[in-house]
């Protein structure tokens, strides 16, 4: 399953996905890219980065079995260099 999180941010797109699913989620935030400069705005401006507009991203859900294939995969192209398994 692919997502785009361009509205809400990756948050709200995983809240969506568990409610059409009828599933809870848990994320590792500590593994996601989140920036430094990223970090340090969202900080600044009292705004959480997990439902920041991520535009250009995308969210890939896969059995577990076949995420670290995935994952290779999207680092395989120059724009999946900081791609990571959050949950």
């Amino acid at each position: 399953m692919l997502r785009d999180p361009t509205r809400g941010g990756l948050a709200t797109t995983l809240n969506e996905i568990a409610r059409q699913s009828g599933v809870g989620m848990m994320l590792q935030e500590k593994a996601l890219p989140v920036t430094p400069a990223v970090g340090a705005a969202c900080e600044f401006l009292g705004l959480d980065p997990l439902y920041v507009a991520n535009e250009g991203k995308l969210v890939a859900i896969c059995p577990e079995s076949g995420a670290e294939r995935l994952l290779n995969a999207m680092r395989a192209h120059p724009l999946g260099k900081d791609a990571a398994i959050v949950g």
